[in-house]
């Protein structure tokens, strides 16, 4: 996809104002563990959420019933550090379950979904060299705009290892967009190092600060790259672990909707949820 493209992509889902699945449903994937174990065993009613502070009537719905969608986005650079970031995702492959599906976006001086999400029986491939720039923020929006659907889940595992230099976003504008999806976003980035001064050390802490925001926001994390490959079975079995609640919201305010989870009856335990959703 390129830039002209991309601007016509993103100018329809800005006008139609969700990605969520449904505009009068809200979904939220809440991880529950205590002492770092998963907590299990919860229902419905063992959960409160308030929506702007209004006690909201939830509902649970059946996790191991819903497949996933999996997305993972590479950022252009080097290949030495672009190549195990992939191979760990490919290995990350083989924990996916038969309903599952997975897609590989590219980013590069174009977006380049090297597959589209399909079964995880077929291995994509990605593109790499020969880029002329970095487009990690446009591809990211492009990952999480895609509308989950009622009977799925959606995890977006991204690798910013790369400042970028080419997208049509700026990295200050995704935490606002990804108020709109239901997509668990994560992002694995590296340390800028030695080789990165002034200005571009400032530009890469000041989008990893957004990227981090991004993740915070959607329930995901942000994660050192050094870390990747032993993380993404801790990913997956964290995601496949959350609950997943729902609720339709008592009126129609407009707006960003700031939420709250808590488990009232469990003292000690970590929630880890989205922080709210625009309307």
């Amino acid at each position: 996809m390129t830039r002209a493209l991309f601007v016509v992509f993103f100018s329809a889902l800005l006008s139609a104002q969700t990605f969520r699945s449904s505009a009068e449903v809200v979904l939220i994937t809440a991880n529950v563990t205590k002492d770092g174990r998963p907590v299990s065993g919860l229902s419905a009613n063992d959960f409160q959420i308030t929506d702007n502070g209004a006690a909201q009537r939830v509902s649970l719905l059946q996790t191991d019933r819903m497949p996933i969608d999996v997305t993972i986005v590479l950022s252009a650079g080097d290949v030495r550090l672009i190549d195990p970031a992939f191979t760990s995702a490919m290995g990350f492959r083989s924990k996916l379950n038969s309903a599952d599906r997975l897609r590989v976006i590219s980013a590069g001086d174009a977006i380049i979904e090297s597959e589209p999400m399909t079964s995880v029986s077929k291995a994509p491939d990605y593109q790499h060299e020969g880029t002329r720039g970095n487009s990690f923020n446009d591809a990211l929006f492009y990952a999480f705009a895609w509308p989950t659907e009622p009977t799925r889940r959606h995890l977006v595992i991204s690798y910013f290892i790369n400042l970028d230099d080419w997208s049509t976003l700026d990295a200050s504008m995704l935490p606002k967009l990804a108020r709109r999806t239901d997509a668990v976003v994560n992002v694995v980035t590296m340390e800028p190092g030695n080789l990165m001064m002034g200005n571009r050390r400032a530009g890469w802490e000041r989008d990893t600060a957004d990227l981090d925001r991004v993740a915070r926001q959607t329930g995901g994390t942000m994660l050192p790259l050094a870390k990747a490959a032993k993380v993404f079975d801790q990913l997956l079995d964290e995601f496949r672990a959350s609950y997943v609640l729902q609720f339709t919201p008592a009126g129609s305010a407009a707006g960003w909707h700031a939420l709250n989870v808590t488990v009232p009856s469990m003292r000690g335990v970590t929630i880890k949820a989205r922080q709210g959703y625009e309307r």
